[in-house]
């Protein structure tokens, strides 16, 4: 089935999702949440030497995903949303949505 999404997604954002895809619960953006991996590959994908900036740009890549609906966001309690079943052991994890998995293959938009 087809995601229209009303503006194509950035080549950065096609990135991430193909990249959770394939992957349950993934840990957040900083090494402190345990991210170095998902951060070492975004960083290695796109040639961003600086760690910090890689971290802070793949949290701008990911953060317009998640009010599309393509990914989740495990968030602790007294922030915007929390997911109950995720639990707290994902808190400030990333995991990508059915919608988001027929996003990454079908890269549509509307006209």
């Amino acid at each position: 089935m087809t995601v229209l999404l009303d503006k194509k997604l950035t080549a950065r954002q096609q990135w991430a999702l193909e990249y959770l895809s394939d992957k349950g619960w993934v840990p957040g953006v900083t090494a402190f949440e345990g991210g170095d991996e998902f951060v070492g590959a975004y960083s290695e994908k796109f040639g961003i030497k600086d760690n910090s900036k890689a971290q802070k740009s793949l949290a701008r890549v990911l953060r317009p995903l998640e009010p599309m609906g393509l990914i989740e966001i495990g968030k602790a309690w007294g922030s915007r949303t929390y997911y109950p079943d995720c639990g707290p052991t994902h808190c400030n994890e990333y995991k990508i949505t059915n919608r988001g998995k027929r996003a990454a293959i079908s890269h549509d938009t509307y006209d």
